[in-house]
């Protein structure tokens, strides 16, 4: 069975990802096949597209990248999934009841119209992203599964995750050059790196998910199962990077070498030699940022109510900023909490160039993608099959036909240099069209036909002009005109209408035909 094919593509703050994954139809394994990576300076502003035009363009950079590796070719994308996160991405409750007259079984149904009435309840002028369940209520004792309980009440307890419609508005405004790719799904970037890099046990006992990217925090807190709050601050590893850019007068290449090469997040003075004065400035600005950050964060929280205590399981960092030397250990030390560093499914294989520890975000797309129903994202094209196919002349369909094209030569023959003089009569193949060539003849048939219609349309209103106009110079040459003229004007009219029908009658038939053909040819091949 042929295997399906993922496409996923990571918008952030700092550069767009894409990758290309193949998912077995048996066993499910996936492997990333593919994988290109173009940088965004200011493109993407806090995880939210601000120029829509550079975007587009590194996406379609990015997207023929992919169609050019030798692992996709001479496969063509169709469908891409993009996440969807950055700020103003955060999450609110929202709870909705329903009451039977008598006791009745609860359905899938009847969660599905809670879920639905959960959204309608929501007043806010934001995109509802998603509504995740937190708690079932069955005759208003909590239970853990409602399908198949019976009961005469049930409400549910929602989390619903919102954004700005503005982080969409812009995904859906970026323009794809390919023809073929028509279609784009989102997913929420929060959720697909928990599913992740979460386990089972994390999710129950408490825990806190922090990825700290270029220019944004989200922080994720889980328990009981599920999703229980979330937030995205707008700062990031970046703003270690402008702090040395405004405090040590350095650009931002130069500053965000240094930051990787001396910064440290706890401002230790190692035991051997002395540091200079550079890289104990380097320090402090690295330490005093950090610092702020995780404070952000842990202030967050506690304002929605979650303690050390009340999450065992402790915090799991992602993201590039995480990456920093010793932020684990801050981290760690101003939350008093255990922290473990997030990383990629290791069931997951991967291709040359990722990185299980630093690309977790473009990997969790793809295996969340693979998760969701769906068709490949790859189609086969033809036409670059048929390009390596030799193009010598018609081939030979029978064994008589064998016989002639591989009879001897007889090297005495004078004329064995001279043209055959059946050569340029003699019938050829036409040349088999592709899958895309079919395609785009069917379109240019299509507007010809739009053509076609406009013009006979044009014409009757120029025809119906005429006859206005004939009619009153008709009635201003002889205004007592009896009525046997006018009867006669009205078989001339009527002459002159049936002679255009048939002529678009005429043009129509032979379209048609044409496309009938076509439409045949495209069945038999």
């Amino acid at each position: 069975m042929e295997p399906r094919y993922i496409v996923a593509i990571e918008i952030g703050s700092s550069k767009i990802h894409g990758a290309v994954a193949q998912v077995d139809s048996d066993s499910g394994a996936i492997q990333v096949i593919a994988s290109e990576v173009q940088h965004a300076a200011n493109s993407v502003r806090h995880g939210r597209v601000s120029n829509v035009q550079e975007v587009s363009d590194l996406v379609n950079g990015i997207v023929r990248k992919l169609e050019n590796n030798q692992a996709v070719m001479p496969r063509k994308i169709s469908e891409i999934y993009i996440s969807l996160g950055g700020r103003s991405l955060t999450t609110v409750p929202a709870k909705a009841s329903i009451d039977f007259a008598n006791e009745t079984e609860i359905t899938a149904d009847a969660i599905k119209r809670l879920k639905k009435e959960a959204e309608f309840g929501l007043t806010t002028t934001k995109s509802i992203l998603d509504l995740l369940p937190r708690r079932y209520y069955v005759d208003n004792k909590e239970v853990t599964n409602m399908a198949g309980t019976f009961g005469s009440r049930a409400s549910i307890d929602f989390t619903a995750i919102i954004c700005a419609q503005e982080n969409r508005a812009n995904l859906e405004r970026i323009k794809l050059d390919s023809p073929l790719l028509r279609r784009r799904n989102y997913l929420i970037r929060p959720l697909a790196i928990a599913d992740m890099v979460l386990d089972s046990n994390e999710r129950q006992l408490g825990c806190a998910l922090v990825d700290f990217g270029a220019e944004t925090t989200t922080l994720s807190i889980y328990k009981e199962g599920a999703l229980q709050f979330a937030v995205t601050l707008p700062l990031g590893s970046r703003n270690v990077t402008r702090d040395l850019m405004g405090g040590l007068k350095l650009t931002e290449d130069r500053a965000e070498q240094l930051k990787i090469e001396h910064g440290n997040a706890i401002n230790e003075r190692p035991c051997g030699a002395p540091l200079s004065a550079d890289q104990v400035d380097i320090n402090q600005f690295v330490h005093a940022r950090t610092g702020e950050i995780i404070a952000n964060v842990i202030h967050q929280a506690e304002a929605a109510g979650y303690k050390v205590g009340d999450l065992p399981a402790g915090i799991i960092a992602v993201g590039g900023g995480a990456r920093m030397r010793n932020f684990l250990t801050a981290l760690s030390t101003q939350s008093k909490m255990r922290v473990r560093h997030g990383v990629a499914d290791p069931q997951i294989h991967l291709c040359h160039g990722l990185d299980p520890d630093v690309d977790v975000d473009i990997i969790a797309l793809l295996k969340a993608a693979a998760a969701m129903p769906g068709n490949s994202c790859l189609f086969l094209d033809r036409t670059m099959e048929e390009k390596t196919e030799p193009e010598s002349g018609h081939r030979p369909d029978d064994e008589a036909a064998a016989d002639n094209y591989r009879r001897p030569v007889n090297e005495s023959d004078s004329d064995l240099l001279d043209d055959d003089p059946d050569d340029e009569f003699e019938a050829r193949p036409p040349k088999k069209q592709g899958w895309f060539s079919r395609m785009l003849n069917r379109r240019k048939a299509d507007e010809r036909r739009e053509q076609l219609l406009e013009d006979a349309r044009r014409d009757e209103e120029e025809r119906r002009e005429r006859q206005r106009q004939r009619r009153e110079d008709q009635e201003t040459i002889d205004p007592m005109a009896d009525e046997d003229d006018s009867d006669d004007m009205a078989e001339i009219d009527y002459a002159e209408t049936k002679s255009l029908i048939g002529k678009f009658k005429n043009k129509v038939t032979s379209y048609l035909e044409r496309g009938t053909e076509a439409d045949l040819d495209d069945r038999n091949n």
